[in-house]
């Protein structure tokens, strides 16, 4: 709009009002955009997967023949078995007949992967919940060396 000298008061009103409109649509940017931050940060079962997925081929006859145990992961997004009884399958959700269900959080899965803690530490932390077989459940801490061992190889690629 155009303005007269003599509105100087209304331009000065119109100046205020076109800078809260701008200010209050930068602000709704901003928060979208911590919005869409925060998603992304949460959104940590897609990492899970990925890992799972990378862990597939680790898998072997051998692995299987020595472990022998079905396991159910409940982590905090998601849940995962690990049946390493007959063919040695990583599949997503949970099965009725696993030996033994570990629960904890993705923070603790990650850190038992990294080789930050281990198995009995985060179980007598209780970060790590096990219901059946405690000595079943020992088994899987060699699975978890091995992905150990398969992060470590790839890193230092």
């Amino acid at each position: 709009p155009s303005f007269k000298l003599s509105n100087y008061n209304e331009y000065k009103s119109y100046l205020r009002t076109q800078q809260i409109v701008i200010m209050a649509h930068l602000l709704r940017r901003v928060v979208f955009s911590q919005r869409l931050c925060m998603v992304r940060l949460l959104s940590s079962e897609s990492e899970i997967s990925k890992m799972m997925i990378g862990f597939r081929p680790l898998i072997t006859e051998k692995l299987v023949h020595e472990t022998g145990v079905a396991a159910n992961l409940k982590l905090s997004e998601s849940t995962w078995t690990l049946d390493l009884r007959d063919e040695g399958v990583i599949a997503e959700g949970a099965k009725e007949d696993a030996d033994i269900t570990l629960e904890m959080t993705d923070d603790t899965f990650k850190s038992l992967i990294n080789g930050e803690t281990n198995t009995a530490n985060a179980y007598m932390s209780g970060q790590l919940k096990l219901e059946g077989n405690i000595m079943l459940a020992m088994k899987l801490s060699g699975l978890f060396k091995q992905f150990q061992s398969a992060i470590a190889e790839t890193t230092k690629e």
